[in-house]
């Protein structure tokens, strides 16, 4: 019986059987050799294996072949060929998406898992965490081994469920509960200024902004300065951005389970996996410094709370006994805090500063909204939160730049616990599902002309009010495991952009390739680090 007609009699998570009955048994006449059988049977056991990787890639699960899919070979030349996450949706998915009101199958990189890019089932898989708690699949099958997996680990916030994740949102919760330190965020933009003035006036915007939150979350986060607006070498800095770096490689994410292979390939793999290490042992060392620190004083100080770093105010409310969490739990949710409170917030204002380049008049707009509220002197002014309250244009232009330019192209995987009725599409139990949150804020089914940067979509009884049911925008996901860092994370930027405007206005440099449309030149969503700014004074 030929070997490919032997295997369809089998299920494909049954290689060794099929080894053992169709080429060990069948093919191998008895008499054979030893040494020929065991050369012959590894040689089997490879072509077995092959045949069960291709046939899981394109075979859907008889279960779920009611949904469209989108083929595994064009997922992966996208990746590789870094197209951005938006092109990614408007070409291979939203034909997909069209025939499945926003529901679709794609197998990459590890499994079928349903994609959702429509609000109402988006809703549905966010409002039911028990019925749909967070999948760490994925984690496991990279290995414990694999930097990214040494970097976040499997015990943050962003992954753990159950009781596990109740007891560390108590010792969370009131740090970020707190006032945002809105005038720390000033400050430090001040010393941005003064970089702007020393580079001429033209900046890279991520590279700018990567410095600048990566100070604000330093001491926001840690009660620790960075240096990296005046520094770039220091040892933060420099060890932060060699895993940042690898982070972006689509080789990486397109076969991640190879990473024992590709970090011999990949140049700089290895040196992030020393940085993983290096990073994890700065932070782990700052934990055990604060805790002895907190542990020896017996008492909490009369610091402000808005004054205090999140990472004293978790250690606080440990104390108080509003929740446990140990050392590596801590440094698994810094290393998140990395990541959300850092490389998103820099692409996120990058792609602000690019919108209002390219829209005069809604820059203009917002400037004059800002000069009402903070007034014209020429002086740098640090706005208060009740200030930023009163600026409710500044907001819609954040929320429609997050739509339009969102930081994260999807959320973490959820695993269906029971058979569910989603929005009319049946999703079995123990499917993987995956809101598009990208896809989702590109759909012309839920937004007009989707790809027009118009915050107008967000004023008072605007397009995003009236016109949708469930949830169509949501940069930091939604439901008991929304982002925890979403309030400080617009705090940031609302103080940002006010404080920019005053100061200065902005365009593209004469030669930029960004004119005629960002040319983002990577997989991700990620601002690319050709787009510079152009800065004007205006005091």
């Amino acid at each position: 019986m030929p070997i490919v007609n032997a295997l369809q009699t089998y299920s494909y998570e049954e290689p060794i059987n099929f080894l053992k009955d169709v080429w060990l048994n069948r093919l191998f006449p008895a008499g054979t050799s030893n040494r020929k059988k065991a050369a012959l049977l590894t040689l089997g056991a490879t072509i077995a294996l092959v045949c069960r990787t291709v046939y899981r890639l394109y075979r859907v699960p008889r279960s779920l072949r009611h949904i469209p899919a989108v083929g595994y070979v064009a997922m992966l030349r996208s990746i590789l060929k870094r197209e951005d996450a938006t092109t990614r949706a408007m070409t291979i998915f939203q034909p997909a998406m069209k025939k499945g009101n926003g529901v679709f199958l794609v197998n990459f990189p590890l499994e079928w898992s349903i994609y959702v890019a429509e609000p109402l089932a988006a809703k549905a898989v966010l409002m039911k965490s028990d019925n749909f708690p967070k999948s760490i699949d994925f984690i496991h099958a990279l290995g414990k081994e694999n930097p990214v997996v040494k970097f976040f680990g499997t015990d943050n916030v962003a992954l753990v469920n159950g009781e596990q994740w109740k007891r560390q949102r108590k010792v969370m919760n009131p740090a970020f509960h707190r006032a945002m330190p809105v005038q720390m965020f000033g400050r430090l933009l001040q010393k941005g200024f003064k970089n702007i003035e020393e580079q001429g006036h033209q900046v890279a915007a991520l590279d700018f902004f990567q410095r600048l939150t990566l100070d604000a979350l330093g001491h926001a986060v840690f009660g620790f300065d960075f240096g990296a607006l005046n520094d770039r070498e220091a040892v933060w800095t420099v060890t932060y951005e060699s895993i940042r770096l690898n982070l972006r490689n689509p080789l990486a994410f397109a076969f991640p389970s190879m990473d024992w292979l590709l970090k011999y390939v990949i140049p700089g793999r290895l040196q992030m996996a020393a940085s993983v290490d290096k990073l994890n042992g700065l932070m782990m060392d700052m934990i055990k410094e604060k805790r002895i620190k907190l542990l020896e004083s017996q008492a909490q100080d009369d610091t402000p709370e808005n004054e205090k770093d999140l990472l004293t105010l978790m250690l606080e409310a440990e104390q108080r006994g509003e929740g446990t969490t140990n050392d590596e739990e801590l440094r698994s949710n810094m290393a998140v805090f990395f990541l959300a409170g850092h490389e998103t917030t820099a692409n996120t204002m990058s792609f602000c500063l690019y919108n209002l380049a390219m829209d005069k008049s809604v820059q203009e707009k917002a400037r004059q909204e800002v000069i009402k509220v903070l007034g014209d002197e020429p002086e740098d002014v640090l706005p208060r939160n009740e200030e930023l309250r009163q600026i409710p244009y500044l907001d819609m232009i954040l929320k429609e730049n997050l739509r339009r330019f969102g930081p994260a192209s999807m959320l973490n995987a959820r695993k269906t616990v029971e058979d569910f009725d989603m929005n009319g599409t049946f999703i079995p139990k123990n499917t993987s599902v995956i809101v598009e949150t990208n896809a989702l804020h590109h759909n012309p089914e839920v937004w007009k002309n989707p790809e027009q940067f118009d915050p107008e979509r967000f004023a008072p009884g605007g397009e995003h009010e009236t016109s949708h049911e469930g949830m169509a925008w949501l940069p930091f996901s939604s439901g008991s495991r929304g982002c925890l860092g979403m309030n400080f994370s617009m705090a940031e930027q609302r103080v940002f952009l006010a404080m920019l405007l005053r100061k200065y206005e902005w365009d593209l440099p004469k030669d930029s390739i960004h004119k005629n449309g960002i040319q983002i030149g990577n997989f991700q969503n990620a601002c690319p680090d050709s787009l510079k700014i152009q800065f004007t004074p205006r005091y």
